[in-house]
């Protein structure tokens, strides 16, 4: 297959040496499996060159992802702006690349603007997407809009199809936007409302939601509140990945009891 006789195959063929490159790189590791990952992502860009957005929709967003969980793996925060600016310029239509996308962006590389964008976006295509919502509503603290943030989480809170795990994440993202706006006042009856919706979960309950984004923002931000309250705020988020019911309960209580000394109160 070359490019210039059959480009289409060629491409393809470019996308599954990427995809065989990046399963060697991961089961060889150190510095050969490193140089086997940058050989995959060239040949993910190789394909990308034919398999483009405005010709091949679903190839391209099959492409862009492989090169994304590739880019992921091995953390390479490299991406020029016109790279960048051409990711969010041929946002993917699929559900599921939507979710790679934000999440990559937000998570893993920690660039809140353009995962904003990515978000804002997806919402304007699919409003009524519940769970783009959730992800706005995170993103809008992340990238500082935290009136915005309020309101968002309020609406969103409101919703009955808004299932436990979620609602309990966008409680604790909203504890830690009330504590930008400086409205501490507050701080304890959300930590007893936590408290008090963990407690009726069942057993093997879990907070399905990765708080990477939140915490990097809140060990980076200039707001007075955050740098304030960082360390209490980062043990905050700490105490959801606890493995069910009981541990996220303990450490919940473990908040609490920082929270009344850091604040003062008895």
């Amino acid at each position: 297959y070359t490019r210039e006789e059959l480009p289409q195959q060629w491409a393809t063929t470019q996308n599954n040496l990427g995809n065989a490159l990046r399963n060697q790189g991961i089961r060889t590791g150190g510095e050969a499996g490193a140089k086997l990952f940058a050989e995959a992502v060239q040949a993910y860009k190789n394909a990308l060159e034919v398999r483009t957005s405005e010709h091949l929709v679903p190839q391209w967003a099959q492409t862009q992802g492989n090169l994304l969980k590739t880019l992921s793996a091995i953390y390479d925060l490299s991406l020029s702006e016109e790279e960048n600016a051409k990711i969010l310029k041929d946002y993917p239509k699929d559900n599921l690349q939507y979710q790679t996308l934000s999440s990559f962006y937000h998570d893993t590389l920690f660039r809140f603007s353009s995962a904003f964008l990515i978000d804002q976006n997806w919402l304007f295509r699919y409003p009524n997407d519940l769970s783009a919502q959730l992800n706005f509503a995170e993103k809008h603290f992340t990238t500082g809009r935290f009136p915005e943030c309020e309101t968002r989480l309020a609406e969103i809170l409101e919703n009955p199809e808004v299932g436990a795990s979620s609602k309990v994440a966008l409680q604790a993202v909203g504890l830690a936007n009330a504590t930008a706006l400086g409205k501490l006042s507050e701080t304890n009856g959300s930590l007893e409302q936590l408290i008090s919706i963990v407690s009726t979960q069942v057993d093997t309950f879990k907070v399905s939601w990765t708080f990477n984004g939140a915490k990097h923002f809140i060990d980076i931000s200039e707001n007075e509140h955050l740098k304030s309250y960082k360390i209490w705020l980062l043990k905050l988020f700490q105490a959801f990945e606890g493995e069910n019911r009981e541990a996220v309960l303990a450490g919940l209580r473990e908040v609490q009891a920082g929270w009344q000394q850091v604040s003062g109160k008895e």
